[in-house]
């Protein structure tokens, strides 16, 4: 992610795919994208939440769900990496940011260049949209961001693709590339233009 600590792509620092580890010699490889921003996505599909699968729960009140019990800090833990709160709001963020990133966030109105970019039909992006807009859980959010990942290309422009996306999504600028042998930073690709 451009300015950020999170990888926006499964891609190593010369473009090329991570992939993740096939269980099939025969099956094609797929992009590692828990390495990245959808990370949280990935987890929420499965069903698990930040921080929850090592914690006990308590109830606290009627209405409110189970709370995970923060325990005490210790040396290696400080107590901010302890908060459960923290990290389900942290995998909530990077729900969202992936959501809109792939355009299918509440806030995103059109949708079509944002297909166009990441090479998805726009029928997917908008039917993906209306089931995240529908979705209360973590876990379906998650499932239904998962599905758009699976319907990108696997190859060396999957980062520009990404990147181009949250530029048209109005989530970040135009990113610069530095070019070694030249002397100054270029735009990797025109907003308005193709997919790169």
């Amino acid at each position: 992610m451009p300015y950020g600590r999170v990888a926006i792509a499964p891609v190593d620092a010369q473009g090329e795919l991570i992939s993740s580890p096939s269980e099939s010699q025969t099956a094609p490889r797929q992009p590692d994208w828990s390495l990245t921003v959808f990370a949280g996505a990935l987890d929420a599909a499965d069903g698990k939440l930040w921080f929850e699968e090592t914690v006990p729960h308590q109830n606290i009140g009627n209405s409110l769900p189970p709370q995970p019990i923060t325990p005490p800090p210790t040396p290696e833990a400080p107590p901010e990496s302890l908060d459960p709160a923290l990290r389900r709001r942290t995998q909530g963020r990077r729900l969202l940011l992936s959501a809109k990133v792939l355009g299918i966030g509440p806030d995103i109105n059109e949708r079509e260049p944002i297909a166009r970019v990441l090479g998805v039909p726009c029928l997917v992006l908008n039917d993906a949209a209306k089931d995240f807009g529908e979705a209360r859980l973590y876990a379906d959010k998650g499932r239904v961001v998962v599905g758009v990942l699976r319907h990108l290309r696997a190859n060396r422009g999957l980062c520009d693709h990404l990147l181009a996306a949250g530029v048209t999504a109005g989530l970040w600028g135009n990113p610069l590339r530095w070019d070694p042998g030249g002397a100054e930073h270029s735009s990797s690709f025109r907003r308005s233009a193709n997919p790169p």
